[in-house]
């Protein structure tokens, strides 16, 4: 059975390879409709019904995030894979959003593996408000996290600290006892940068700097996180982390 899609994007080019690719490689997907701008796409939305929309973010005289504003939540029957050639800090709120997105110009192994998870995704909304937040012009406000079961939404300034589990992580935040990712701790590091708050202070902890209460100098030094919580500072990092804190304080 095939999956019925749409592509909006402003440039045929652009609309017409991505096309292609699909009638080459994903001959399931069936590509209803090629659209240019936000309204038609609107209307082939409405008139088509498909279940997928390839979807660009920059579009002429509007966001693409816009699109979701036309419809009514149950209206919200599809699935939406961005494609973009948007600048690293919004790359950033794209995956701190557990969002799928294909970067320009589109390699056709992330096209698969897009493809891949959009057959195996459920049918949560939410996603496309975290990605709206996250996408404004502050920093990225909300932190989307995978389960095996589920999709946790948790504030970024809640969170306390993050624990490398193996090829996992735990995360840790206010009011709970923390739940396992599937993104490995350097996954975190990365993309938690642009806060400047977020600091690997230890090759297993990833800290959030502000949630520092104390720290003890003794047995080689430990930051006190939210009063309690004891977490161990490399030694060839204890210059770097007191240099932040002292950034921190000033602020």
């Amino acid at each position: 059975m095939k999956t019925s899609a749409i592509i909006i994007d402003d440039e045929s080019m652009a609309q017409n390879l991505l096309k292609g690719m699909l009638e080459t490689y994903h001959p399931e997907i069936e590509v209803l409709a090629l659209c240019d701008d936000l309204p038609s796409g609107i209307r082939a939305i409405k008139r088509n019904q498909p279940k997928l929309i390839f979807l660009d973010i920059e579009l002429p005289g509007h966001n693409g995030l816009e699109l979701v504003d036309f419809f009514d939540e149950d209206e919200l029957n599809f699935k939406i894979i961005f494609t973009t050639a948007y600048n690293q800090y919004a790359l950033q709120a794209f995956k701190l959003s557990a969002i799928d997105y294909l970067l320009k110009p589109i390699d056709r192994k992330e096209l698969a593996s897009a493809i891949e998870k959009f057959q195996k995704s459920n049918d949560d909304k939410q996603y496309l408000q975290v990605l709206k937040s996250n996408l404004m012009p502050e920093r990225p406000k909300v932190l989307a996290v995978s389960t095996a079961s589920s999709i946790h939404y948790i504030p970024v300034e809640h969170v306390l600290y993050m624990k490398a589990e193996g090829a996992y992580t735990k995360i840790i935040y206010s009011g709970s006892d923390g739940i396992l990712s599937s993104k490995n701790l350097g996954f975190y590091e990365e993309n938690l940068s642009v806060f400047g708050n977020f600091f690997r202070c230890h090759k297993s902890y990833l800290i959030n700097l502000r949630k520092v209460s104390d720290f003890i100098k003794a047995d080689g030094g430990t930051v006190i996180i939210d009063k309690q919580i004891n977490i161990p500072v490399a030694q060839d990092r204890k210059e770097e982390f007191h240099r932040l804190m002292q950034q921190i304080a000033i602020q």
